[in-house]
């Protein structure tokens, strides 16, 4: 089916300063249960492996798509894009400054 809708495509990037993932292990943290090798090294990351599989399949069902990147400053994070209707927005909308909003920060 065709869309009829102008679409964005927005790119959404999640920054981790966990234990990383090898970047042979990379493809299989998407798929349900995995866990990377750096899984349980700390406490509190005894995680059953369900959560990078359900972010792929629900940027999958916006026809988005999801990966793992290294960053230079040694952090790793998963990126996304998914695909949203474009809308017009009134001229009183002010975005940040330099785009960038913090939904959540962990400040443990």
């Amino acid at each position: 089916e065709p869309e009829t809708e102008p679409l964005a495509h927005i790119l959404i990037a999640v920054e981790d300063h966990g234990p990383g993932v090898a970047e042979d292990e990379r493809d299989l943290v998407f798929e349900r249960f995995a866990r990377g090798g750096g899984a349980g090294r700390r406490t509190g990351s005894e995680g059953a492996g369900l959560g990078l599989s359900l972010v792929d399949e629900h940027v999958r069902m916006h026809g988005g798509d999801v990966w793992v990147e290294d960053r230079l400053d040694g952090d790793q994070g998963a990126r996304f894009v998914i695909k949203l209707m474009a809308i017009d927005l009134d001229d009183e909308v002010d975005p940040a400054d330099d785009g960038e909003v913090v939904l959540a920060q962990d400040t443990t």
